[in-house]
């Protein structure tokens, strides 16, 4: 049997499309592949495959890709969506989208709070109003990726931007106006720096010159204060007459009788 050429290329492309089908490997959020998850069912899920090209999410055969970052059901599970695997083990957030981080082993099913699946809730249809009522879902942007919880919005990171000045642009009075306001500005506080530095190192030198000119004194830690004799008179004892005499020195009739 002979295939015509048009015929051939197409088997070729077929063949290429159920190989490179077959060659896709899918993770979980915990980095383990699809088929070390206790959770996959081979029968009922059939084989992964990719949603785009190059690394993105992944999903099964029983499944379609919906925006790029969900996973929605066939026949009878038309209503139910689901976050499932990564082609890189890395999940890079611009490639696939890392919403409900709690279900790491498998797949997490979502609900929806508007048409758009821009406002996602972990959780399937059940537990939607809820989530929904309460603003508890994420928001995403069309790669998958949370760019709010619920109604805050989260600001973005400003980046620093320096914008360099040539050196071949001549700014001619304006540079010598910058140059000499620089001088000032700098000029003066370092002035005063100067000056009051100066001024203390003077004060040091006085407060050192005094203390060195004050007396010393021997010190009292191991002797204690030395004390001075009682001062003795050496005026002669003045003689003292009759009137000064006590009256009973003036007699002897009161001495005791040895002394007579």
């Amino acid at each position: 049997m002979v295939l015509s050429p048009q015929r051939s290329i197409s088997l070729a492309l077929a063949l290429r499309a159920i190989t490179g089908a077959a060659a896709i490997e899918c993770y979980f959020l915990d980095g383990k592949s699809y088929t070390e998850s206790r959770f996959y069912n081979a029968t009922e899920q059939g084989e992964p495959f990719l949603c785009g090209e190059g690394p993105g999410m992944c999903c099964f055969e029983n499944q379609t890709c919906e925006d790029g970052s969900f996973c929605r059901g066939k026949d009878g599970d038309r209503d139910r969506f689901t976050r499932e695997m990564c082609s890189d083990k890395g999940w890079p957030p611009e490639k696939c989208s890392a919403l409900c981080p709690h279900n790491r082993e498998a797949g997490s099913e979502v609900s929806f709070c508007n048409a758009a699946h821009t406002m996602v809730c972990c959780g399937g249809s059940d537990l939607r109003d809820e989530c929904c009522d309460n603003e508890d879902y994420a928001q995403i942007d069309d790669r998958g990726v949370i760019i709010a919880f619920g109604s805050n919005t989260i600001p973005p990171v400003p980046r620093a931007t320096v914008t360099a000045i040539p050196s071949s642009v001549d700014l001619g009075p304006e540079r010598t106006k910058l140059g000499v306001g620089l001088g000032v500005g700098l000029g003066i506080p370092l002035l005063l720096m100067c000056t009051m530095a100066l001024l203390l190192f003077q004060r040091y030198r006085r407060l050192r010159a005094n203390s060195s000119s004050l007396p010393e004194y021997p010190s009292t830690k191991e002797t204690g204060i030395p004390l001075s004799a009682p001062a003795v008179s050496t005026k002669a004892p003045a003689q003292l007459d009759g009137r000064h005499v006590r009256p009973e020195l003036a007699t002897t009739e009161h001495l005791p009788q040895e002394l007579q």
